[in-house]
């Protein structure tokens, strides 16, 4: 997995109701398999705070300041990002 990728599905997944009401139904179809993909790779993430993370994030679209509010850090939008998404990818073999 890669940010690409990553950013590519959360990006994708808030365009999904577009691509339905346009009928582009390769869009749909190929945005489907991102999701699934991106889904799998965030399945295996071993910690779960990370995991949670990672999943509220890039697939269910939410907010860094959501983020932080439903683990309890409000105030502090930027902490889910810096201290748990930034720190997991920069350890080694995380990314591809």
């Amino acid at each position: 997995m890669d940010r690409k990728t990553l950013n590519e599905c959360r990006k994708r997944r808030q365009g999904v109701q577009r691509m339905i009401d346009t009928r582009d139904a390769e869009a749909v179809a190929d945005t489907i398999l991102l999701i699934q993909e991106v889904t799998r790779w965030v399945d295996q993430i071993e910690d779960g705070l990370t995991r949670n993370v990672f999943r509220m994030y890039y697939l269910d679209g939410l907010s860094w300041a959501e983020i932080a509010e439903k683990i309890g850090r409000t105030g502090r939008p930027d902490w889910p990002r810096i201290r748990v998404r930034d720190a997991y990818l920069k350890q080694p073999g995380v990314l591809a």
